[in-house]
């Protein structure tokens, strides 16, 4: 009995260190704006890209991934272009591409499948 209960423990040890060493590895995301050509540029959140437009007018932009990126590109678009964003463009709903819109749903209008829906309220 005694040898099962120290079993028990040291797997708990073990799994104990591996998540706290998983949360003390994580980074900060890799994120950056690229000028692909002209007034069109490239949005980097790690391993996911967006793109977008602007206009004098206003910013179009596709899909703004998730909200924590979309915060971040929302405040950055502000300092660099002075336009607030007008048109967000949805490829599909999955959360990883539509979940972010709520952040420009003060200027945006969402342009989308019909099959869309609402996802760009929707949370993280």
């Amino acid at each position: 009995m005694r040898h099962i209960l120290i079993s028990g423990v040291f797997v708990v040890a073990l799994i104990a260190g591996a998540v706290s060493s998983a949360f003390a590895q994580q980074k900060p995301p890799v994120r950056g704006i690229v000028n692909v050509t002209g007034q069109l540029y490239r949005a980097q959140n790690d391993n996911h890209y967006t793109v977008f437009l602007a206009t004098p007018d206003g910013i179009i932009m596709s899909d703004p991934i998730n909200r924590d990126f979309a915060r971040w590109l929302k405040a950055e678009l502000a300092t660099r272009f002075k336009v607030p964003v007008r048109y967000v463009l949805y490829t599909h709903k999955d959360w990883d591409h539509a979940s972010g819109g709520v952040v420009f749903a003060d200027t945006a209008e969402f342009v989308g499948h019909v099959n869309m829906g609402d996802r760009h309220v929707y949370a993280t």
